[in-house]
């Protein structure tokens, strides 16, 4: 597994940090980086095989755990495939408001973006479609209170 830096360097205020980082999976070594660290603008890719520990990563950076450092200003957001952010009992209009500090108004007007309009927004998860469902994981992190967004893609 690689990171892959795309940031533009001007800002250097650290969002991130992790120091002689090393994931194990069932006493196998995955990741010994000496130094992980993560500034305001750049865009991080991680790349690797299946089972070379970048969703152990994510999840290690996600729950803050031991070694690593996260600013206090950093909100994380995370898209998973598995659209597990979605509760499929619940109108469409219902889990993107769940989580967010936008009035209607303006979670229609996203929801619209998506093609959404007036009363699709009252469909219940269960009875959409996997790229509908998709694009209502994607309104909820929009306007949510997030400032850093993990998107997580499975290469078949």
């Amino acid at each position: 597994m690689s990171p892959q830096h795309g940031g533009n360097g001007n800002d250097d205020r650290m969002l991130l940090e992790a120091n002689n980082l090393k994931l194990y999976v069932n006493d196998r070594l995955l990741v010994d980086a000496d130094q992980l660290q993560i500034q305001k603008n750049d865009r991080i890719g991680l790349v690797g095989r299946n089972g070379s520990g970048k969703t152990t990563l994510v999840k290690k950076i996600i729950h803050q755990d031991e070694g690593i450092t996260v600013s206090p200003s950093m909100k994380i957001g995370y898209f998973s495939q598995n659209l597990n952010i979605l509760d499929i009992e619940k109108s469409i209009l219902d889990n993107v408001r769940s989580t967010s500090k936008q009035d209607e108004t303006l979670i229609r007007t996203v929801l619209a973006r998506l093609h959404f309009f007036r009363e699709d927004v009252y469909k219940r998860i269960e009875v959409l479609s996997g790229g509908e469902r998709v694009k209502v994981a994607l309104a909820k992190l929009f306007v949510s209170d997030i400032n850093t967004l993990i998107l997580k893609e499975t290469a078949e």
